[in-house]
């Protein structure tokens, strides 16, 4: 029973690490320095403008911008894409939560701006469906 207890412990305190450090922690990151690509992409840029990562949102899946299917898939994609600039130009902080990288090599993360997060925003004003 004892050793039980222990490994329970153990396997409680390792989990709480893992989700408290590294990679999926929230780290703080300019919001002047995110650059929208479309709905649900963003890079972050350098302070010399130049790109120091390619950021897909995790958890959520907006209109294509590029090679839409139809015009009206072409015009949620602009909707969305403005919604999330304007979201990101009025925010005061952004926090970054990465979750890994995606196919293309991107980094899949959870970005929240004045402790919004982004992918809920999107999928709550309707500009994006939840993904999983």
């Amino acid at each position: 029973m004892h050793a039980v207890i222990l490994t329970m412990a153990a396997a409680l305190v390792v989990w709480l690490l893992w989700r408290t450090s590294g990679a999926r922690a929230r780290r703080p990151i300019n919001p002047r320095l995110l650059c929208v690509i479309d709905g649900d992409t963003l890079w972050i840029l350098n302070p010399d403008r130049t790109v120091s990562e390619k950021v897909r949102l995790q958890n959520v899946n907006a209109p294509e911008l590029r090679r839409p299917h139809s015009r009206r898939e072409l015009n949620r994609a602009v909707a969305a894409t403005g919604f999330l600039r304007g979201k990101i130009e009025q925010a005061r902080s952004a926090t970054i939560r990465r979750r890994g990288k995606d196919r293309y090599g991107r980094t899949l993360a959870r970005i929240a701006i004045d402790g919004q997060d982004l992918g809920r925003m999107l999928v709550r004003a309707g500009h994006a469906q939840r993904w999983v």
